[in-house]
């Protein structure tokens, strides 16, 4: 009997499918942010040092952005061709609920509460 065929199958907590770039962006559980492309081949992981309990991953224009859930919360960016140098983009109180980015916008927002996420989208 041949073998079949497998794929590898990452876990990853949050992806972001960037399709400027034709790459999927994702943040796991083990503190990584990685990238691939759309199909899953040519898979890279980068910043391991410099997240802590990642939450949520989106790309605008050249960085990518995620949620920092250790306190102190915040919002973290790199850039999303040359990943290394990360800057935070702001610090919260309270761990935001997610990442927002309209395309029709040329903001990044982030919304505070989970509880007022449905007034956003209205």
């Amino acid at each position: 009997m041949s073998p079949r065929p497998t794929k590898t199958i990452i876990t990853c907590d949050y992806f972001f499918a960037d399709y400027d770039t034709n790459k999927l962006f994702w943040v796991d559980a083990f503190d990584h942010l990685g990238a691939s492309d759309l199909d899953g081949q040519g898979r890279t992981s980068f910043l391991h040092d410099s997240l802590r309990a990642p939450f949520g991953v989106v790309t605008y224009g050249d960085d990518v952005y995620w949620i920092q859930r250790k306190e102190p919360a915040s919002v973290e960016r790199t850039n999303k061709n040359t990943p290394g140098r990360v800057e935070t983009v702001v610090t919260t109180a309270e761990t935001p609920a997610g990442l927002l980015v309209p395309a029709s916008l040329s903001l990044l927002h982030v919304h505070p509460r989970r509880e007022n996420l449905g007034e956003m989208l209205t």
